[in-house]
């Protein structure tokens, strides 16, 4: 067996337009932003439930800044300023992973938070 028949699906490619991803991402990181001030500035949402919300909101935040900047790194490599290869660039999309993969961890031990102080 060669390697193209391990590569040969007959699934169609589905292309998302990525100024589509950046629209989701600013419209995401918009409403989390609105959650934390929200949960800040009203002293009736500082219980513990709450702060996991904002945790929570928070993170989703660090998710949002994360993909909208990968999404415009991406549409500055298709107009030709940026190289895909180069090593910064390369080290810059570990750090936006790392940083994705965190904020998602975050978001699950809050949602795990605030199970946790629903059952109690």
């Amino acid at each position: 067996m060669n390697d193209t028949a391990l590569n040969q699906t007959d699934c169609p490619e589905v292309k998302v337009p990525v100024p589509l991803f950046f629209i989701i991402g600013v419209v995401s990181l918009a409403e989390n932003l609105l959650v934390v001030i929200a949960v800040i500035s009203n002293r009736n949402l500082h219980s513990p439930m709450y702060c996991f919300i904002c945790s929570l909101a928070a993170f989703n935040t660090i998710a949002s800044v994360t993909k909208s900047w990968e999404n415009l790194m991406i549409l500055l490599a298709d107009v030709g300023q940026l190289q895909r290869t180069g090593v910064s660039e390369t080290s810059l999309d570990d750090l936006m992973d790392s940083l994705l993969c965190m904020s998602f961890m975050g978001s699950i031990f809050s949602f795990l938070a605030i199970a946790v102080d629903r059952y109690m």
